[in-house]
């Protein structure tokens, strides 16, 4: 079976192969992204209710608009519903995504509805832009994240049983997995920096999406194992490993100089750095680089 960017291949002239998460319009000064939620491969109606599944679905695409550079403009809504979908189940799903539009300036315009065995919902979404963020980066660069990694995986497996967390640290992780925030704001701030070269969202992991970006910018990524922020009552519970395959964060990473610092509302963390080098990710125990780290699994892959 091919992988998923080997089918995406299928699709493009080599030279024209999509290297980021949004396309870029410039004749409209537009991005525009898209994604999909599938039932019982992205979520389960057993832990999604409807408002979070509406939150979930406009976050994810927010956020690629965020790494790219855009503000949130219009949207195309697709669904895929069952013949026994619930009237209340929509009802909910409906209020919770008209609030998303309405708290991000986000107008849906319209869409696609179909029937289907099991849930589908997809969106589209489009950004003003003025300066699109590409997987760039150059040489001597360091590669920062925000926040921390982890807490989405760790809800999971919180829901799955094959972790047991209690307290503040099950909240603010199956607040990460189920309702996660794209980071708009401390997008908005970054995209103002003169020397960002490049910027992506974290979805699919640091060990799948830093690959991505290091290829799709022709350098070669140092990743410092731990260096990856992680939050405090996590750091114990979860190798930093696991940590850099946890998907699904939608923190930012982003390649700039170095020499940036945390500040109030500027939760960066430098994670690694970048080289003249085969474009692709070597992964490193530490910041001596002393140690290479080869994993067993870069995380969940659909094919």
């Amino acid at each position: 079976m091919l992988d998923e960017l080997q089918i995406i291949d299928l699709f493009f002239e080599k030279s024209e192969v999509p290297v980021d998460d949004c396309a870029y319009l410039p004749e409209t000064s537009q991005i525009i992204t898209g994604d999909s939620m599938v039932e019982n491969t992205h979520f389960r109606l057993d832990w999604h209710p409807p408002e979070l599944l509406a939150r979930k679905l406009f976050q994810s695409n927010l956020s690629d608009v965020a790494a790219g550079g855009g503000d949130p403009q219009w949207c195309l809504l697709q669904m895929g519903l069952p013949g026994n979908a619930e009237e209340q189940f929509l009802k909910r799903f409906a209020a919770a995504f008209r609030e998303e539009c309405k708290e991000n300036r986000c107008k849906l315009i319209g869409g696609d509805t179909f029937r289907n065995t099991t849930y589908i919902f997809s969106l589209t979404m489009a950004g003003r832009v003025r300066r699109p963020l590409q997987r760039r980066a150059h040489p001597g660069d360091a590669i920062y994240m925000t926040g921390t990694a982890g807490l989405s995986l760790a809800g999971m497996k919180h829901l799955t049983g094959e972790m047991k967390l209690t307290g503040s640290l099950q909240k603010r992780a199956l607040e990460r997995h189920l309702a996660p925030v794209a980071r708009l704001d401390l997008a908005r701030k970054l995209r103002e920096m003169p020397d960002l070269h490049g910027m992506m969202d974290l979805s699919d992991g640091l060990l799948q999406d830093l690959e991505r970006f290091a290829r799709a910018a022709g350098q070669r990524f140092h990743l410092h194992l731990h260096s990856i922020p992680c939050d405090d009552e996590l750091l114990p519970l979860m190798p930093a490993l696991e940590r850099a395959i946890s998907g699904e964060e939608y923190e930012l990473v982003f390649c700039a100089p170095a020499g940036l610092q945390q500040a109030p509302g500027f939760d960066i963390t430098q994670i690694g750095r970048v080289i003249t080098g085969p474009p692709g990710l070597t992964v490193f125990e530490d910041s001596s680089e002393g140690k290479i780290v080869i994993p067993e699994s870069r995380g969940f892959e659909h094919f």
